[in-house]
């Protein structure tokens, strides 16, 4: 088996074609992209024939709709792809014709050693270290479960798993919030994975059985994918224990529900869900044949909550609940730029839709007029802020929005880079340039009351006023190590907040901080309450 040091000589030609010097050149529109990952063990060596998971990035997401969409029951918009390393311990993930300028996901080999693949960018060559990974099972580790993980990093990102089955389950060291269904229904457990232990999930608790309409599509509030109506007994679906607890969406053929929980008080008999019932429909000319429709309210922090959805027929007749009232949206989306649209009543809504917009393509660099990856961005058309895109930075700094309508707003929204906004009066034909600036920092430590450095530190930085996008920024980090927050504006007060879990007692910290402030100290105490003291 070569060296780690022949490996990568021998590709370094090839990793010098990912990235090219100077202006990166335009794929072809429709020319798929390629992520890849070198793979090497604890020591250093290539691991060839590991496998690959990875869950594609759309180039760009409509920010009011949760992603992935569910399109039916048992049925979402994620797109997962597999790999297998080569000899060299390269991973090639190919994807389609949409052009994913990023993805996440997992890679094992049949000897035990595995990976969280955090976000990898199409054009870069990233390094993966595998580590022997933590075995899940049941106690008596002889009963069959599927389980879907989630994993939180410690930047705060959350990197989805596929789905695994079998009596024992392997995945990489890590925090992990999981869903796992067995013959004894489904659960909702958190664990906290070490690299060669084991760990257990547990199916006991209150347990109460629901049953589902025929259209239905029920999942976790905030996890699309994982569909609780998969593999059940007809349209029953039996949830035990903390799972109980989680609140819950349920997707119809029109309508969606808000987040819900099932009665505190148990019942013997199934309970007939989503518990409420169709309201009235209220019809829309639309003119849009097959378009979908998304009815939508914004709430008080200013995010949207999905409501309804239903598709346009060859008419482009659409039926939808009633307008529920207060600020409430109508988007529809097909092949043409999103529109949205005050939900008032019925109405002709064709000479809104009727263009369909100019792709809108930037490129953003840094102070050193380098690419700026990952960098988060978005798109507001002016009156239809329920129709704003997000799109991110891929490894040559370009973002594409897919089709927009002008005039509107271009958002620079990423915490490593001061915020900016662009007003367009035109969707630009040609790729727009975007210069990005660090902004302010502030830093120090966090350090426990009683000396003690052991213990993980979950760190947030908050705008009181809601001007900072995003207004809460979160690290994860051992006690007695540095912190910095950048892409802070010249003025303002932050909040900084931190909480750590030790010896199962509950420390925490609270401060101001100011941009250009260097050297701030947190110190943890002991939150929870004792007796006598």
């Amino acid at each position: 088996m070569p060296s780690p040091a022949t490996s990568w000589a021998a590709l370094a030609g090839f990793a010098a074609t990912l990235i090219p010097s100077g202006a990166p050149a335009q794929p072809p529109p429709q020319a798929p992209s390629t992520i890849y990952a070198m793979l090497e063990d604890p020591a250093g060596n290539p691991v060839p024939d590991a496998t690959g998971w990875l869950l594609l990035e759309p180039s760009q997401r409509l920010a009011a709709l949760p992603s992935p969409l569910p399109v039916g029951r048992g049925q979402t918009t994620s797109t997962w792809t597999e790999a297998t390393s080569d000899q060299r311990g390269l991973l090639r993930f190919v994807g389609g014709a949409t052009r994913p300028g990023a993805g996440s996901g997992l890679v094992t080999t049949a000897a035990g050693l595995g990976a969280i693949l955090p976000r990898l960018f199409a054009r870069r060559l990233q390094q993966v270290t595998l580590e022997p990974m933590a075995e899940i099972s049941t106690p008596n580790g002889s009963e069959p479960f599927t389980l879907y993980a989630r994993a939180r990093l410690a930047d705060g990102h959350r990197v989805i798993m596929p789905r695994r089955r079998g009596a024992r389950v392997r995945l990489p060291a890590g925090d992990y919030e999981v869903w796992a269904q067995s013959e004894d229904g489904w659960i909702w457990q958190r664990l906290q994975l070490r690299s060669g232990a084991r760990a257990e999930v547990r199916f006991e608790g209150a347990a109460q059985r629901l049953q589902l309409t025929e259209d239905a599509y029920l999942h976790p509030a905030g996890w699309t994918s994982v569909n609780l109506g998969a593999d059940g007994e007809g349209l029953d679906v039996l949830l035990r224990g903390r799972a109980l607890d989680a609140a819950l969406v349920t997707w119809t053929d029109r309508a969606v529900t808000p987040p819900l929980l099932a009665p505190k008080k148990r019942s013997p008999a199934a309970l007939r869900w989503p518990p409420t019932t169709d309201g009235p429909k209220t019809s829309y000319a639309a003119g849009i044949a097959d378009a979908t429709w998304f009815g939508l309210t914004r709430l008080a922090s200013g995010s949207f909550q999905l409501i309804a959805r239903a598709v346009a027929d060859e008419t482009g007749a659409v039926t939808l609940p009633a307008p529920p009232g207060g600020d409430s949206w109508l988007l529809a989306v097909g092949d043409f730029a999103p529109v949205a649209l005050p939900w008032s009543g019925p109405s002709d809504l064709t000479p809104v839709a009727a263009a369909r917009g100019v792709d809108l393509r930037i490129q953003v660099r840094n102070r050193h007029r380098r690419p700026a990856v990952d960098v988060v961005c978005r798109y507001v058309p002016d009156g239809m802020p329920a129709a704003a895109v997000v799109a991110r930075t891929d490894a040559t700094g370009s973002a594409d929005f897919g089709a927009c309508r002008g005039p509107g707003a271009l958002y620079i929204e990423d915490q490593r880079f001061a915020n900016q906004v662009l007003r367009l009066g035109t969707v630009p034909t040609r790729e727009l340039p975007v210069a990005v600036s660090r902004g302010e920092q502030c830093s120090g430590t966090v350090t426990f009351a009683d000396g003690a450095s052991a213990g993980t530190v979950v760190l947030t930085l908050r705008d009181p006023t809601g001007t900072l996008q995003p207004a809460t920024r979160t690290r994860t980090l051992q006690a007695g190590d540095e912190f910095v927050f950048e892409g802070l504006p010249p003025t303002g007060d932050f909040v900084l907040f931190a909480t750590a879990l030790r010896q199962q007692r509950t420390w925490s910290a609270r401060a101001i901080a100011r941009p250009g402030e260097a050297g701030v100290t947190l110190t943890l105490t002991d939150e929870d309450p004792e007796l006598g003291r």
